[in-house]
């Protein structure tokens, strides 16, 4: 059949994959691949395709798929229309959840009053694609199920719009080829309006204590484990993993001159039952293609920890700092700049304020460094005018929290940003 310079029409088969279609459609000339889908709804063949297929690839439904086929029986020429949306502009995660029984219509319409409202910016600091995704929490919170992941542009934006409401919890999600990125289990408003970026810098050690997905550092009678340290977080307040040969982790937790244990972010060790200061430090390289930011960073963190329920995880008073700087999409900000730094505690983590913020910068990978005295302290955190020298590249920040129960942190990222 001559399908050069056409839109070839096939049907989904047992026999042949979509991939080995697509490629007899590509060696026969055609523009255009449609797959006739015999079961519920369009396929999805992108989910069958290795990435770059070579030709584009539709499908659809046994609906409309049979009354096309029709058409073609009558004979003469059929023109198709076809406007190409690789990369969505909106997205729906609905949830329905029925308890003790499944009724017998599972009809959901749900209206503006019933969602929320989240603008998605996504900020890599390369073009490519990145994924979307959003797990809902259990009623009790204890497991998630997963939505199918969803190809968006890694430098790009997009509304996505979600069931609402304190019943549906969600931790949502975003990933690249050498990274991913997860937020905290949260609720949203009803008709609430809110907004989120991915991947942004300044990337750096980011803990979360209310997520499924992942447990904080913890105490459990005599034992304090760390079950991963996540050493990527963006700005956004997420934290950000890398598993690749390219990056390096090594964390040691210390009591005094004592080292309890090391490795690599996953260690445990035995303590003593009394109140004791402890130190957690972690040091981490990453040297990855068009990855010139957050190339090493070292984090302290000082803590002090008790004897601790047998039963239950108690979660270690690690703060946290984020970070929050105005850049290009090429992860570049003006020489003279403002930056904010904001401690925070984990989850479960009460009962003291903190006391002081410190910056330092260094416009030479650390060998020097500069004293910042803050422009303007406030609720979201205390604010640094930086003011780069001339032949400045990078930005390397070493930055400290302390609260008022003598908890710490000391971060140093560097080439945490670079400079126009």
């Amino acid at each position: 059949m001559k399908v050069r310079d056409r839109v070839a029409v096939v049907r989904r088969s047992d026999s042949v994959t979509p991939v080995d279609q697509a490629a007899a459609a590509a060696a026969a000339g055609a523009r255009l691949l449609l797959i006739v889908n015999d079961g519920a709804g369009p396929l999805d063949a992108w989910a069958d395709l290795a990435e770059g297929a070579p030709l584009p690839v539709a499908s659809v439904g046994t609906d409309d798929g049979r009354d096309l086929l029709a058409r073609f029986r009558h004979g003469g020429v059929t023109t198709l229309r076809v406007a190409s949306h690789p990369y969505p502009v909106y997205l729906y995660d609905l949830l329905l959840r029925h308890d003790s029984s499944v009724p017998r219509d599972l009809t959901y319409r749900p209206g503006p009053d019933d969602l929320a409202r989240i603008d998605v910016t996504d900020r890599d600091t390369r073009q490519g694609v990145a994924v979307d995704w959003r797990n809902d929490l259990s009623p009790d919170e204890t497991w998630a199920v997963g939505t199918p992941l969803t190809q968006v542009r890694a430098q790009g934006s997009y509304t996505t719009w979600v069931t609402a409401g304190p019943d549906a919890v969600w931790i949502e999600a975003a990933s690249l080829p050498d990274l991913t990125e997860t937020g905290r289990a949260r609720s949203y408003r009803l008709r609430s309006s809110s907004a989120t970026t991915w991947f942004a810098p300044v990337q750096h050690p980011r803990l979360l204590g209310d997520s499924v997905l992942t447990l904080p550092p913890s105490r459990v009678g005599g034992f304090i484990s760390l079950y991963g340290l996540p050493a990527y977080g963006d700005s956004g307040g997420h934290t950000g993993s890398v598993f690749d040969t390219g990056t390096t982790v090594k964390t040691a937790l210390n009591q005094g001159d004592t080292l309890l244990a090391e490795g690599a972010d996953q260690i445990s060790a035995r303590v003593e039952p009394g109140t004791l200061a402890y130190r957690l430090v972690q040091d981490t390289t990453r040297d990855l293609p068009d990855r010139p930011y957050s190339t090493r960073t070292h984090t302290e963190w000082d803590f002090r920890s008790g004897h601790a329920n047998e039963t239950a995880l108690e979660t270690l008073p690690l703060v946290q700092l984020d970070y929050a700087v105005v850049t290009d999409l090429s992860g570049k900000a003006g020489r003279r700049t403002e930056l904010r730094v904001a401690p925070s505690h984990l989850a479960d983590v009460t009962g003291s304020r903190f006391r002081s913020v410190t910056l330092e910068v260094s416009y030479d990978d650390g060998a020097t460094w500069h004293r910042m005295h803050p422009a303007q302290g406030g609720g979201d955190g205390t604010r640094f005018r930086l003011d780069a020298p001339a032949k400045a590249k990078f930005v390397t920040l070493r930055a400290t929290a302390r609260d008022t129960a003598d908890n710490a942190v000391s971060h140093t990222v560097v080439r945490a940003f670079g400079l126009k």
